[in-house]
């Protein structure tokens, strides 16, 4: 980490290893929460302690971002927390760390070490990230490496609770704790009385300042912070290519149903006329 420091920029796994010092100095605070610089509270009548379950877990997650950590469970659990997933599917999305609880614990402390070990070893590359890096280290102390499904009666399941014997944790969706407010999927785009919008990936600028009207207006007087940027033209192509994808796939498929009608219809009438 000093290596890295010594290079001249603030480092990701600073984050990690400030909050380890601060849960040892701090060992009376029970619950921490992580937020992103670039996420911001929209209600101010929601409390974090309505995020905490009944039962005792180790963290409070949000699974459904479109990328960041993932945990495999057998088809059907995740779908039975999320009615959405699939039941076939084993992913219910992705883990990402803009907005998480969790509490100070000892193996905690021990997943961040382990994070900041994967944060080195992946170095400028997607695994460096927070999410990623988190994730696999509880990939890891969970014993599942790659993408191996756990064993039947490994996770138990009270409702939206995933119990394990190494580290329990509360699974919410995305709309509940970190949701983003241009995402496609409707369970994780931000809707007005939700509790936070996180604004993860690289077009930040235009979402933030939605939120932040009159900060808008006065860093576009200052011209300090233009309303207009290359981020926005970024933007808007990401979303153009995205609609024309989805058209294009619309048509095929329709072209597809058509076809298979017409040699239906083909294939009775052929069928008729041999009778007669």
């Amino acid at each position: 980490v000093r290596d890295r420091l010594a290079a001249g920029k603030f480092d990701t796994v600073c984050k990690l290893l400030a909050l380890q010092i601060i849960m040892h100095e701090n060992p009376s605070v029970e619950w921490f929460w992580w937020i992103d610089a670039d996420a911001l509270v929209t209600n101010f009548d929601v409390k974090l302690e309505d995020f905490l379950p009944e039962e005792d877990v180790d963290m409070v997650v949000t699974m459904g971002s479109g990328d960041g950590g993932w945990l495999h469970l057998p088809p059907g659990m995740w779908g039975s927390i999320f009615p959405y997933v699939p039941s076939w599917s084993s992913m219910p999305g992705h883990f990402n760390s803009g907005s998480f609880l969790f509490r100070n614990t000892a193996f905690i402390k021990s997943t961040f070490r382990h994070a900041m070990d994967f944060k080195m070893a992946n170095s400028g590359t997607m695994q460096d990230l927070d999410q990623w890096s988190i994730f696999a280290a509880l990939r890891e102390s969970y014993g599942l490496e790659g993408e191996r499904l756990p064993d039947p009666g490994e996770f138990v399941l009270h409702g939206d609770v995933l119990k394990h014997e190494v580290c329990s944790m509360r699974v919410l969706n995305p709309r509940c704790l970190n949701v983003h407010p241009m995402s496609w999927a409707p369970w994780n785009r931000w809707q007005p009385g939700d509790f936070i919008t996180h604004s993860w990936g690289r077009f930040k600028r235009k979402e933030l300042l939605h939120f932040c009207p009159e900060q808008a207006a006065q860093a576009a007087v200052n011209n300090e912070l233009p309303l207009k940027s290359t981020d926005d033209v970024w933007w808007m192509t990401g979303w153009i290519s995205f609609v024309v994808i989805e058209v294009l796939a619309a048509v095929v498929m329709l072209r597809c149903i058509y076809v298979r009608c017409c040699r239906r219809r083909s294939g009775v009438g052929d069928t008729e006329k041999d009778k007669g």
